[in-house]
C-alpha cells in the first residue's frame, strides 16, 4: 500500500490561468445597476469597536445551515457558532497560552468535528504554532497540539486524509532568529484521535518557504506556497 509520505507531491507557485484572450472592460452604459436589497445578503457586526483587534479569520458551514466563524478577539482565539437564523448558538475562547491567540483557519471533517490551526505569541517571546479539533455539536475540545518554542512557526492548512481519516497540517517552521535557519515549509500527518503526529516533512528550498494549502487528488497530496 502506498503511504502518504510516499504520494507527497509539493506545487510551490501554483497558478490556474484561463487560455482566452482579454475581454475589453464594460462601458459604463453597458454596467448594470447596482441594486439595493437582496433578500439573501445579511450584516453581522460581531465584537466591540475600539476595544481589541478583532478579526474573524475563518469561516464553514455547518449541515444544519449554520455557521462557525474561527478568528481572534485580540487576546485570546475564538470559535463562534451560529444557526440558519443567524442566532448565537455559543461562542468559545481558545487562549492556549498567555498573549496574543488566533484561530487561523477551520474546517470540518467528515464525522461532522471541526479541525483548525491556530497561533499564539505573547509579545516578541516563543510563540507556538498549534492544531485542534473540536465537537461542536457537543461543545466540547476534543485535542491540541502544540509546537513550542520557534517564534514565527505558523500552521496555515489543515486537511482530512480520504483513505485514512488521519489530518494534513501544512505551514511552516522557523527558529527565533529571523535569517537563521530561514523559514522551513512543513506538512505532516496528524493521527485523527489524539493529534499524534505520525510523519512530519520539511521543505528548505530558499529563505523563506511555506506551504500554504494543499488537496488529495488521486492518493496524492498537492501543495501550494512561496519560496
Amino acid at each position: 500500500m502506498q503511504t502518504l509520505t510516499q504520494s507527497l507531491v509539493l506545487a510551490l507557485f501554483l497558478f490556474l490561468v484561463p487560455n482566452r484572450e482579454q475581454q475589453p472592460l464594460s462601458s459604463p452604459e453597458q454596467t448594470p445597476p447596482v441594486t439595493t436589497t437582496c433578500p439573501d445578503t445579511f450584516l453581522e457586526l460581531i465584537g466591540d469597536t475600539g476595544v481589541n483587534e478583532e478579526a474573524g479569520n475563518a469561516i464553514v458551514a455547518t449541515p444544519d445551515g449554520g455557521y462557525i466563524i474561527g478568528g481572534t478577539t485580540g487576546v485570546a482565539g475564538f470559535l463562534s457558532y451560529y444557526d440558519s437564523n443567524n442566532t448565537l448558538v455559543w461562542s468559545r475562547s481558545l487562549e492556549v497560552e498567555a498573549g496574543i491567540n488566533s484561530v487561523n483557519w477551520i474546517g470540518l471533517d467528515s464525522n461532522g468535528k471541526i479541525i483548525g490551526v491556530g497561533r499564539s505569541a505573547a509579545g516578541t517571546s516563543q510563540g507556538l504554532a498549534y492544531v485542534f479539533r473540536y465537537d461542536y455539536i457537543g461543545d466540547n475540545l476534543d485535542w491540541i497540539r502544540k509546537i513550542n518554542g520557534q517564534l514565527r512557526s505558523r500552521f496555515e492548512h489543515i486537511i482530512e486524509s480520504p483513505s485514512t481519516g488521519n489530518y494534513v497540517v501544512f505551514g511552516h517552521l522557523a527558529s527565533a532568529s529571523q535569517n537563521d535557519p530561514p523559514y522551513r515549509g512543513l506538512a505532516m500527518e496528524l493521527d485523527s484521535g489524539n493529534g499524534a503526529i505520525i510523519w512530519q516533512k520539511e521543505y528548505n528550498l530558499g529563505h523563506r518557504n511555506v506551504l500554504h494549502r494543499g488537496l488529495f487528488y488521486n492518493g496524492q497530496i498537492y501543495i501550494a506556497g512561496y519560496m
